[in-house]
């Protein structure tokens, strides 16, 4: 895998990407039961597999992400990454990794896009502080 990222920018999107993941497991998993990993309620495992999870996905989105591409590149690495994840999470579901109550794998596969626009931007912001 290209090494677009410095270590700063890796351990800072991850970060990031474990914030808003974990705030977002907290609501949707741990308040509104929408749907949880292996069991309900919130366990050890759970937190192992967020910290394996999300910043593996981070970095590589942010490492293959073709900043020098026109838009229409971009937007294709956009759509196939969110397919993959949406993909993902479908397999996660049928081998009961992931399970869902309320949830429904299409507001995934919507907000799949949302999420990683979000940490794109927080990666140019990163950048600039620096």
């Amino acid at each position: 895998m290209p090494k677009t990222l410095t270590k700063l920018e890796i351990y800072t999107t991850s970060l990031f990407s474990l914030i808003l993941s974990g705030t977002a497991d907290l609501f949707l998993d741990a308040k509104f039961n929408l749907y949880h990993y292996f069991h309900e309620g919130i366990q050890l495992i759970d937190y192992i597999a967020m910290i394996g999870i999300y910043p593996a996905i981070n970095i590589i989105f942010l490492n293959l992400y073709p900043q020098k591409k026109n838009y229409k590149i971009k937007i294709f690495y956009f759509i196939i990454r969110s397919l993959f994840a949406t993909i993902y999470e479908y397999t996660a579901k049928e081998t009961s990794f992931f399970s869902h109550h309320g949830w429904k794998i299409w507001y995934s596969a919507l907000i799949y896009p949302i999420l990683f626009f979000i940490l794109l931007l927080n990666l140019k912001f990163v950048r600039k502080l620096k």
